[in-house]
């Protein structure tokens, strides 16, 4: 795993703050939280292995297996959450905020790249 997705991982984990926080008051926003954090980690785990296995290798038939590693990723998604709905009935708003925290976690981090970088460069000028 590279420093990049295992920085990307632990800001996903730093958002379950909030979380924790709110767990006495209600739970079932906390609980939507961490399955939609949970899919979205593994979801973006799996994206970066998958990414790293057809960089480093190049395959004559990496357009399908790309195709179908995509499908497969959205596919597991698809059936955890009809699972979760379901079965564990979460805050349906909370389950999809937590299963766009890694894309959150991708802003955070570019924000403050940008504002490292910026800082590095006053320092410089």
């Amino acid at each position: 795993m590279t420093k990049y997705v295992k920085q990307i991982l632990l800001i996903v984990s730093l958002t379950n703050i909030p979380a924790l926080l709110i767990w006495p008051s209600n739970l079932m926003i906390a609980i939507g939280w961490f399955m939609g954090m949970l899919a979205s980690s593994i979801n973006f785990t799996w994206l970066s292995i998958s990414i790293k296995g057809n960089v480093e290798g190049i395959d004559k038939d990496l357009g399908s297996k790309s195709f179908g590693g995509f499908y497969l990723r959205f596919l597991f998604i698809a059936v955890y959450s009809v699972i979760v709905i379901k079965f564990v009935k979460p805050n349906i708003l909370a389950f999809g905020a937590g299963l766009l925290s890694a894309q959150i976690a991708i802003f955070i981090h570019y924000l403050l790249s940008l504002i490292s970088n910026a800082k590095k460069k006053a320092n410089v000028d």
